[in-house]
């Protein structure tokens, strides 16, 4: 258990500070709601305040997923679009949503604005909770007067990613369901079939060993596959390593095209997004770049982001980079020379979504020959292992 200070307001609009305890950020915040209270500000004991140091381990532990950020923005939207107060948003966001990590964040962000501070300055220090990107188009918004269309496009974009993600899950969820399969009527061949024919050979098999045998195969078994889970969200969640891993298959020419048409589509939708808020052409390319994951894409568009913000042509920059296609670049010029950049932009976006559906046939084609030979080799395995397992028995019968 760890020690938290706290500062609450209760439903008299009365704050109080103290201290309690609780295993940590998530529980202390939903024992101290749990009594009424509205959390302002909490902290671990030794630890600088959540609201003046975004690198609290409060904050740093919070990340917010694609369905909890269209929450967010979804409250954000409507709430605004309805003329309530920045100030008012963040506390009703709080006191409506169930989501625990929303309402850490609208605590974090609206113990800025009780203090005095802009919207920009309330939101930068977790602008990798909300993400960068999100957070800059926000901040445009309200400078420029546009803050309720952005909002509506934040959505738009979270909405287009979580459909991107469905197609690629749904696409993917097949191979894996027959790789699983297949690896556990192998285990459970290897830790209880063989186990039961050499059982027989030795002439000391019994309902109760069969049983005995039953259950630890199965355990085995679900330890392997609770060890892979464990493996897999320990790498969804570490984003270096994550990072690390995609720049890898980044490298294979089976996921390339598959992570660029990914990338680009978002690159290009946010891009827009920037532009049409107010945002330069060359900031709104740099700020885009932030939805890109890869170092090596990473420091080329940065090269063509800087060179636009001295001048250059965005048509002319982006094909310096080398990454984009060749009709995303005509694509950029042609916008720019008509001054439609934004609905240009847009439509790359749209064109990139379109090729990694195609990608993703051309993936699932290539993996069903692979699933094939990779069942197959299982199978053999099971049929030679029987079979020498079968003449063994019958040998030392003899």
């Amino acid at each position: 258990m760890k020690d938290f200070f706290y500062r609450v307001k209760n439903k008299k609009e009365k704050i109080t500070e103290g201290h309690i305890k609780a295993l940590n950020f998530a529980r202390a915040v939903k024992n101290l709601e749990a009594k009424g209270y509205t959390v302002l500000e909490i902290k671990e004991e030794n630890q600088s305040s959540v609201s003046d140091n975004h690198k609290n381990p409060a904050a740093g532990e919070l990340i917010l997923s694609l369905q909890e950020k269209k929450e967010f923005f979804n409250s954000f939207y409507f709430m605004y679009k309805s003329g309530i107060s920045i100030n008012q948003i963040f506390n009703s966001i709080y006191n409506s949503s169930k989501n625990i990590n929303i309402k850490l964040l609208c605590s974090y962000i609206n113990k800025k604005i009780e203090k005095g501070n802009s919207l920009k300055e309330s939101m930068m220090p977790f602008r990798n909770i909300i993400g960068r990107a999100y957070t800059m188009l926000i901040i445009a918004g309200e400078e420029s007067g546009k803050l309720e269309n952005v909002l509506s496009d934040i959505i738009k974009n979270i909405s287009r990613e979580e459909e991107l993600h469905k197609n690629i899950i749904s696409s993917l969820t097949y191979p894996a369901c027959i790789v699983c399969l297949a690896v556990a009527v192998f285990l459970f061949f290897k830790f209880f079939v063989l186990k039961v024919f050499a059982s027989i050979g030795d002439g000391i098999i019994t309902s109760s060993t069969v049983m005995c045998m039953l259950i630890t195969a199965i355990i085995k078994i679900v330890i392997i596959f609770a060890v892979i889970a464990g493996i897999i969200f320990y790498i969804s969640k570490n984003k270096k390593l994550l990072q690390k891993i995609l720049e890898h298959l980044f490298r294979l020419k089976i996921f390339s095209a598959l992570l660029k048409n990914y990338y680009f589509s978002n690159f290009f939708f946010v891009a827009a997004l920037a532009y049409d808020s107010g945002i330069s052409a060359g900031e709104s390319v740099n700020l885009a770049n932030s939805v890109i994951n890869i170092k090596e894409i990473n420091a080329k568009i940065k090269k063509s982001a800087d060179m636009i913000l001295n001048g250059c042509k965005a048509g002319t920059a982006l094909n310096v980079a080398g990454v984009f296609s060749s009709y995303a670049i005509s694509q950029v010029s042609s916008g720019e020379e008509a001054g439609e950049l934004d609905k240009t932009l847009r439509i790359i976006a749209k064109d990139y979504e379109n090729k990694l559906d195609a990608s993703l046939k051309v993936i699932m084609k290539l993996v069903e020959p692979i699933l094939l030979i990779f069942v197959g080799i299982l199978v053999l395995n099971i049929v030679v292992t029987a079979y020498k397992e079968y003449y063994s028995g019958l040998m030392s019968m003899f």
